[in-house]
């Protein structure tokens, strides 16, 4: 039984902090989505760029990290944006 009583008291603090601070947990949740979502874009460019096609454009350097700035910015400002208007 004295197990159980300091296992509650152990869990109650954290829940207690959880329920209070429920919108900071909430909105840091969303950034961490934000940036996974972000991160499985890069990828995904690296990917294509990354395959062994015939293309003259994977060869340039500049192309690449063009398209790779570009895709991950406007996926990172259609995010900030999404965040922004949920609250």
């Amino acid at each position: 039984m004295s197990v159980i009583c300091s296992l509650i008291a152990v869990l109650t603090p954290a829940s207690t902090f959880i329920c209070e601070h429920s919108n900071n947990v909430l909105q840091t949740r969303m950034i961490l989505n934000a940036g996974n979502l972000v991160m499985a874009m890069v990828f995904v460019v690296s990917s294509i760029f990354g395959m062994n096609l015939s293309d003259d454009h994977q060869e340039s350097y500049v192309l690449f990290t063009l398209v790779s700035t570009t895709w991950c910015s406007i996926l990172m400002l259609h995010t900030t944006t999404v965040l922004d208007a949920q609250g």
